[in-house]
């Protein structure tokens, strides 16, 4: 049975999730150039793409399943993907048994 006391504790992963979904089905949806419009200053300034350019080009080229071209563009968000989403589970998982606190004890 779900109390409302489950409910809180999960609302602070799944209103990550929401955020990261929009963002994610965004960039998916209309492209990196369209999902952020803002002209980057160091690729204007050195003709270099930053790290949050390539990013965006990663996951829009991981949202239509092209992982050579994801890591081509930035390899630590390919990495970083699998890695953040196994976090997350676990996180909910945890809180969802009622559980807080840091997942590692020092």
């Amino acid at each position: 049975m779900i109390t409302a006391a489950r409910v809180r504790a999960l609302t602070a992963p799944l209103a990550t999730a929401a955020a990261a979904g929009a963002a994610w089905f965004t960039v998916a949806a209309l492209g990196p150039e369209v999902a952020v419009p803002l002209p980057c200053p160091l690729l204007e300034v050195t003709g270099l793409a930053c790290p949050f350019c390539g990013g965006t080009r990663a996951v829009y080229a991981l949202a239509h399943g092209d992982i050579a071209t994801a890591a081509g563009h930035n390899a630590v968000v390919v990495l970083a993907v699998p890695v953040l989403a196994a976090l997350w589970s676990l996180w909910s998982v945890r809180r969802a048994r009622g559980m807080r606190g840091p997942m590692v004890s020092m």
